[in-house]
């Protein structure tokens, strides 16, 4: 997006603004489904959400913005088409991770 935002304060779209926009309609297609009596329970709400949170986590490799008007070098293509599998790798051994009590 450029400098887009020093003409539209709003407009911005770092990996943070993206992955927040992505719980937003997380959120709303829970709420909906619950409305149309389809039953989630709240371990799948949390894993939802946990889900779409960490869906680009592979894509932290790279330290690119979403969208970049300079064309990427071919490493970095191949470090982005393979941003997926870096994912899983990183998330493998989430269980391991101390988190609350």
């Amino acid at each position: 997006m450029g400098f887009s935002n020093m003409v539209y304060p709003g407009a911005n779209h770092t990996r943070f603004h993206h992955a927040l926009g992505c719980l937003h309609l997380m959120q709303n297609a829970v709420r909906i489904l619950r409305f149309k009596g389809v039953s989630i329970s709240d371990s799948e709400e949390d894993g939802l959400y946990i889900a779409i949170l960490l869906h680009d986590i592979g894509h932290m490799l790279t330290f690119r913005p979403l969208f970049t008007q300079k064309e990427m070098t071919a490493t970095e293509q191949q470090k982005f088409d393979q941003h997926s599998i870096v994912g899983v790798a990183m998330l493998k051994n989430i269980d391991t991770i101390p988190i609350g009590n």
